[in-house]
Order: C-alpha cells, then sequence, then structure tokens
C-alpha cells in the first residue's frame, strides 16, 4: 500500500491521556486509532484534524464505570443521539466510537458494550 494520504493504512493504536479535556492530536494522519480509559466525565478535543479523516477511538470505562465522553464541536451522531455519549456504564466496560471528518464536522457511529 506504501503511504496514503501522508499516514499508514493501519496505524497503531495511540493510548490517549485522561483528564478533564482528552485531547487527540492527530497532526493531520488521514486515519487515526486511539484507546483511552475514562477515570471521569469528560471532554474531547481532536486537534489537527483534516478533511476526509478517519479514526476509531477504543473508550473504556475505569474500575468504577458510569462515566461520560462529550465529542467536540461541530459532531454529529448517528440517529440523532447527543453529542455528550454515555459509554456503556459498567466497571470496565468498552464502547468504539468511528468518525469521518468532512472539513466541517465530525460524523461519528457508536458501537457500545463490547464484550
Amino acid at each position: 500500500w506504501g503511504d496514503v494520504g501522508g499516514s499508514d493504512p493501519s496505524p497503531s493504536f495511540t493510548t490517549l491521556t485522561d483528564g478533564a479535556t482528552v485531547t487527540w492530536a492527530t497532526s493531520g494522519a488521514k486515519v487515526n486509532n486511539a484507546t483511552v480509559t475514562l477515570a471521569g466525565n469528560r471532554t474531547l478535543s481532536i486537534t489537527g484534524a483534516v478533511n476526509g479523516q478517519t479514526g476509531v477511538l477504543i473508550v473504556k470505562q475505569d474500575s468504577t464505570g458510569g462515566r461520560t465522553l462529550a465529542l467536540p464541536a461541530s459532531s454529529k451522531v448517528i440517529n440523532g443521539a447527543s453529542t455528550t455519549v454515555t459509554p456503556t456504564a459498567g466497571a470496565n466496560k468498552v464502547d468504539i466510537l468511528s468518525y469521518i471528518y468532512d472539513g466541517t464536522n465530525y460524523w461519528w457511529t457508536i458501537g457500545n458494550n463490547y464484550a
């Protein structure tokens, strides 16, 4: 495949740092994969987004669970869902969020409760 649009077509998952704002620095790469474990209610910030970019985010609850994640401004969620995601609430539960960015909006699809 070689270099596709300046990024590896199957990049490894980056572990994001948990904090009040979880920042996902994409550096203009067209394809991005990341994972984060939430230890509180958080806000997601994506930096360096470019038109046509896609990403997959694995969201894990900590051992307490019940955490929420507010998506970046200009986010649109499948079926008109809220842009504050309530991942599967139980301790250590896992959800997968994927997006495509069109230069204006992030278009999100959310898969809940992976076992």
